[in-house]
């Protein structure tokens, strides 16, 4: 008879080793893509969006090419030929960015912002469809407190929600938050499926063929600073890529998604340290309900692949 299944080591204070590492490395993701978005800002770029969006795919695409090679060449890359899905997941993180920037340019930045942001709402409903996790009444409060917090740092206006029903441009920001929530689903997926390496490769392959129509388009000439700016955006991505898909692998992507509104913190961070925005009292105070509830998900003592999803070690042993 086969022994049951063990739990994953513990760390210090009770805490699963494998969760503390999902938080962690959600929490570095965001980092590194609150930096990403960023950077642009800090030398005052004055490219289109798709233009920015277009080279930041492909040099995600450059940078994680050589170490696919080298990883093929060691018989290390992992891919179960599900190249469909991966095109399919840089459809939605394209169809993402172009609904929030048109959605941005027709109604007022923070009410745009808001409504994508809503994405947690959409996670939650189909990591329970597609993915049998569970929604327990912890993790939705998880959920309810990283989205109450960046509320508070977005401060939307008191007729938020009259704005919101009488512009159109309200349902380009609704479609934004569910291709993002449907991304990150399809990560969570294929995440248990192939390595990270083909992941990215395909998500900026992919992305940067559907981006080039409308970077020639909106085609023009950057400067030195520029592409230096542009350069770094793309390995700076790449890893962010990498953590995200890492921390899928260890956590549940009800677990992870409170944790993503973190970068938003993390953006506020950076904009007072590299531009000089010093932070409100509400950004703080957000921020702080953003770090309670990446705490609260680091502190939940279930099994990472519980309600439905695989045993820990059947899943370790498949990596």
């Amino acid at each position: 008879m086969s022994q049951p299944p063990r739990p994953p080591e513990t760390a210090a204070g009770g805490l699963e080793s494998q969760t503390l590492a999902g938080v962690g490395l959600a929490l570095l993701g965001a980092f590194l893509f609150a930096t990403v978005f960023i950077l642009p800002k800090v030398e005052g770029t004055g490219l289109d969006t798709f233009q920015v969006a277009f080279f930041r795919f492909l040099f995600g695409f450059l940078s994680a090419l050589p170490v696919a090679l080298v990883a093929r060449r060691r018989g290390r890359l992992r891919s179960t030929g599900a190249a469909r899905w991966h095109a399919l997941r840089a459809v939605f993180a394209v169809t993402s960015l172009v609904c929030t920037v048109f959605a941005v340019r027709h109604m007022p930045v923070s009410e745009a912002v808001t409504l994508a942001n809503s994405k947690a709402l959409f996670v939650v409903l189909l990591a329970a469809l597609f993915l049998g996790e569970r929604l327990t009444g912890y993790r939705l409060w998880c959920v309810a407190l990283a989205m109450a917090g960046a509320l508070v740092i977005m401060r939307p206006s008191p007729q938020f929600l009259e704005s919101v029903m009488a512009n159109p441009a309200s349902l380009l920001a609704l479609t934004a938050a569910l291709s993002v929530a449907i991304e990150s689903v399809m990560m969570r997926r294929l995440a248990d499926r192939d390595g990270a390496v083909v992941a990215v490769l395909w998500l900026n392959g992919a992305a940067t063929l559907l981006l080039l129509p409308l970077a020639v388009a909106t085609w023009q000439a950057p400067t030195l600073s520029e592409w230096l700016i542009l350069g770094a955006m793309g390995p700076l991505a790449v890893a962010g890529n990498v953590a995200n898909l890492q921390a899928y692998r260890r956590l549940e992507a009800v677990r992870v998604t409170p944790l993503s509104y973190s970068a938003i913190a993390f953006s506020a961070l950076l904009g007072w340290l590299l531009l000089g925005e010093v932070p409100t009292v509400h950004m703080a105070v957000g921020a702080v309900m953003i770090a309670a509830a990446g705490w609260l998900v680091a502190r939940e003592r279930k099994p990472p692949f519980a309600g439905g999803q695989r045993t820990w070690r059947r899943a370790r042993s498949e990596r």
